[in-house]
């Protein structure tokens, strides 16, 4: 009997073994991230003063997270978070394993909140999250890179919270001008993002590509109207520039309206603007390539 028991002991511990590579994941008891603290850290990069010297330059490059725990651990996993106004809640916009106990961050704006928290890692082993601590940065925190010849270089980069600030004003707008607000349509910021690409390179309303995207061989798009704009630096300077145009203007407070989303693009060089509109739901799954990605649009 006593056997038995032996076996079926052992056999129950083989199980949750399994079970555990299956999930992955197990959280460890009473480990604590504390002595949470930040400073400010500078960077190089080399750089031309004169036309013979290659030099050194010196720059803020972000903020350093240091903590203690109250436990060794080999690695530990870091989550900087940021409030997304439509979806009206804070996203997960970077994750990050780090072998010390601090965390880099940068890449950030002035004046925009970010929220933090850390755990501990060994093996399969995570700790609890910390609580998330807050952070604002008082400037802008950026990696500067260099071309081949040295020159500073500022990234591509597509902004969701940029698109989301000037969308939700963009609907204050419709709001004073006595139309109804419309809602967030993630189909169609997936279009947006790529017209915004297009008009980095071809500034213009493509009717031909218009109709490839939005014609009869995508009946689950229904697109209704479009505005555009190019060298606005934030979304408040987007949405004056087209309340101030009054062709831009009545496309924005059209009461026709209903769904409809924003593209904010730099393409390194300038800022691009897309918003689209219509007036039914996008609602069948419809799938098509283009030359600047693939786009999966869903219910």
């Amino acid at each position: 009997m006593k056997k038995k028991i032996k076996h079926i002991i052992v056999l129950l511990l083989v199980v949750v073994l399994l079970c555990s590579d299956l999930i992955g994941e197990v959280q460890v008891e009473g480990t604590l991230i504390k002595n949470i603290k930040k400073k400010e850290v500078t960077g190089t990069y080399k750089s031309w003063l004169s036309a013979d010297k290659l030099s050194k330059i010196r720059y803020k490059k972000g903020i350093m997270i240091s903590w203690k725990t109250d436990k060794k651990f080999k690695k530990y996993q870091a989550e900087v978070y940021r409030y997304s106004p439509v979806r009206a809640k804070w996203v997960c916009i970077r994750k990050k394993t780090v072998k010390k106990p601090q965390y880099l961050l940068t890449n950030v704006d002035k004046g925009v909140t970010y929220k933090i928290r850390i755990r501990s890692y060994r093996n399969k082993a995570y700790s609890k999250w910390s609580k998330k601590f807050v952070i604002k940065p008082k400037k802008d925190y950026y990696v500067i890179k260099t071309d081949k010849y040295y020159n500073p270089v500022e990234p591509e980069k597509m902004d969701r919270f940029a698109a989301e600030e000037a969308f939700i004003i963009q609907n204050k707008l419709r709001k004073h001008s006595g139309v109804s607000e419309i809602k967030w349509n993630e189909n169609l910021y997936k279009i947006c993002k790529i017209r915004a690409k297009q008009i980095s390179k071809d500034y213009r309303h493509d009717t031909t590509t218009v109709c490839n995207y939005f014609g009869n061989g995508y009946d689950g798009v229904r697109f209704g109207g479009e505005n555009i704009a190019s060298g606005y630096e934030t979304p408040k300077k987007a949405m004056n520039g087209w309340k101030n145009s009054s062709g831009h203007y009545n496309a924005l407070k059209n009461e026709k309206w209903k769904t409809g989303a924003i593209a904010a693009y730099y393409s390194g060089e300038c800022w691009y603007w897309v918003a689209v509109f219509e007036e039914y739901a996008s609602e069948e799954l419809v799938e098509f390539n283009d030359k600047y990605g693939k786009v999966k649009l869903s219910k």
